[in-house]
Order: structure tokens, then C-alpha cells, then sequence
């Protein structure tokens, strides 16, 4: 899908920014329910998601951190994996009511609502999808899970409806970026999956947004460099409350052409915590023209930022 920078390029010089919300630090938001399904032949305990347990919070915390990527200038926002409910998920033919509705609400207010918006994935009948919506609400496309996400600890699997043809969506910033979306689990390194080469070797996709939900935060950061190779820029976010133990590192980056590798959990102002009447933002600044440089060449100090506010 292209659609254009335009009005919303920056003055030369300036950064491609990403903002990611954790949204909430509940470490049970999401109602399980546990069925009997198969995988690879084998009988497994599977684990579907019904939905939120506490949505009407989450909804409010999503339009908060939205609205504080357009005072910041996003370019592209996205959330935590799972989050998302059938509020947010409305339609109306091609175009997804809720962020067509905050969107009015923020060009009303002189805001520009970001170009792209990953949703937090809904689970819904064995699927899990994001839809990709254009800063008027336009639903750009949407991305399934394909890879399910396996507890070895809790001996259970999700219970995901694996198709077998996987389709992508990716996203063309003529002359900046294609832009391509994994969750969660896709991005890390499977035998059974080759989704980043594929996206990144064989389709020539520059920038990787992850969202997860996921306890297993060091495998993601083992993974960031492993792109490297490709040329490719990726922006990880995970949910506070899927993560036990502090401190967090709750997200990260790592910027092509360099050897920069960022935990948003190493700038983080909230110890790691949501407290009542307040919301936060990380942002992430990558190079509009993605950088060809020698790995020293950039400073890097402030790509990844933290932004407390109220809500």
C-alpha cells in the first residue's frame, strides 16, 4: 500500500518518528480460556482470548497515548499486542470508526493525527489481526498473527487458526520506507518460519514494527541486531503487564547503518509503573533517509524518549 509523506515530511534533517504506548501495567488484563486443540500433530492445551477485563480503562488509556502522538508529531503509532476491543474495531465500509472519530476530534484541535496507526491486535475466533488505518481512518490493510505464541513454563500454546497461505501488508513511504508489521512472536527466530527474510531479503521492507505481549522480553532484544544484516530499522513495543519482574524493559529499537541497539525500559521516567491520572508515551527517531554510514557516523543518544502526561 503507498501512500504519500507529502504535507507531513519534515524539514530536512529531521526524523521519521514512532510512538508506542505499553498502555497499562495490569499483569492480568486479558480473560483466557483454556480448550484442547492440535499442533504439528500433537494434542495441546491451547489458550483462547475472550477478551478484556478491563476495557472501558484500556479504551481510555489507547485515546490518551494516541492523542499525545499527535501533539508530538508521530509519524506512526502503534500499541501492544491483544490489546485492542470490538469498540475500537468498528467499521463503517473501509474505514475504522474509532479513529476516524479521535482523529476529527484532533485536527479540531489543530493536531495532525499520525499517518499510520498499527491498532492493538483484536483476538477474535481463533484470529489475531491488527488493522493498519491512514491517519483519516482509512483502513490500509490489516496483519494476522501466524506464528502462535508458546508458554514451555505453563505448557500451554495459543490457540491461533494457523492458514496456510500468510499474507502481509506492507506499507510504502515512496523514497523513505516500506514499512511491514510482525506480531509478536513472528519476529523471533522459528524453524518453521521465515517471515523476516522473506519481508526484508526477498520484498525489501526497511523498517519492522513489532507489537507483542510477551513475558519473554531478552529474546526480542537478542533478536533487534538481527536485521542488521537487510539494512532494516526495527521498533519492538511490549506490554507492561505482561512482563513479571522489574525492571522492565518494556520495548526497543535498532537503527540501520549503525550498531545501535535502544531499551525503552533505560529512559523510562515512571518506575515502571501506571499511576492513577497519568500516561506515557515512548517515541523512537529514526533517520528519515535510512542511514549508509559507518556505525559510528550517528548520535544515537536521543532515539528512544519517554513522555509522562495526564490523562
Amino acid at each position: 500500500i503507498v501512500i504519500p509523506f507529502s504535507n507531513d515530511k519534515p524539514p530536512q534533517g529531521e526524523n521519521l518518528k514512532i510512538a508506542f504506548s505499553p498502555i497499562t501495567d495490569n499483569p492480568d488484563p486479558l480473560n483466557l480460556r483454556s480448550v484442547e486443540m492440535e499442533h504439528n500433530g500433537v494434542l495441546l492445551r491451547g489458550m483462547e482470548i475472550s477478551g478484556l477485563k478491563d476495557e472501558k480503562k484500556i479504551y481510555k488509556r489507547f485515546i490518551a497515548s494516541w492523542q499525545r502522538a499527535c501533539i508530538v508529531g508521530a509519524h506512526i503509532y502503534f500499541g501492544p499486542e491483544m490489546l485492542g476491543s470490538e469498540e475500537m474495531y468498528k467499521q463503517n465500509n473501509d474505514d475504522l470508526e474509532f479513529i476516524v472519530s479521535i482523529g476529527d476530534a484532533a485536527m479540531r484541535m489543530g493536531l495532525r493525527p499520525p499517518l499510520l496507526t498499527v491498532m492493538p491486535s483484536l483476538w477474535r475466533n481463533g484470529l489475531n489481526t491488527s488493522l493498519l488505518a491512514y491517519q483519516d481512518g482509512h483502513i490500509l490493510g490489516k496483519q494476522k498473527k501466524n506464528i502462535p505464541f508458546v508458554s514451555a513454563s505453563e505448557g500451554f500454546i495459543e490457540a491461533l487458526k494457523i492458514e496456510e497461505i500468510r499474507e502481509f501488508t506492507i506499507i510504502h513511504l515512496p523514497g523513505l520506507y516500506r514499512i511491514a508489521v510482525l506480531l509478536c512472536a513472528e519476529f523471533l527466530p522459528q524453524a518453521d518460519c521465515d517471515s523476516v527474510d522473506m519481508l526484508c531479503h526477498d520484498l525489501g521492507v526497511n523498517l519492522i514494527i513489532v507489537p507483542s505481549y510477551s513475558e519473554g522480553e531478552q529474546d526480542f532484544m537478542n533478536s533487534l541486531p538481527s536485521v542488521r544484516p537487510y539494512g532494516t530499522n526495527v521498533v519492538w513495543g511490549d506490554c507492561c503487564g505482561a512482563v513479571k519482574f522489574k525492571p522492565r524493559i518494556i520495548g526497543g529499537c535498532a537503527i540501520a547503518g549503525t550498531d545501535y541497539v535502544g531499551r525503552m525500559g533505560s529512559v523510562c521516567q515512571c518506575n515502571n509503573e501506571c499511576k492513577e491520572g497519568w500516561g506515557c508515551l515512548f517515541t523512537v527517531c529514526l533517520p528519515l533517509v535510512p542511514q549508509m554510514d559507518k556505525p559510528d557516523s550517528m548520535c544515537i543518544d536521543a532515539a528512544i524518549e519517554h513522555i509522562l502526561y495526564p490523562i
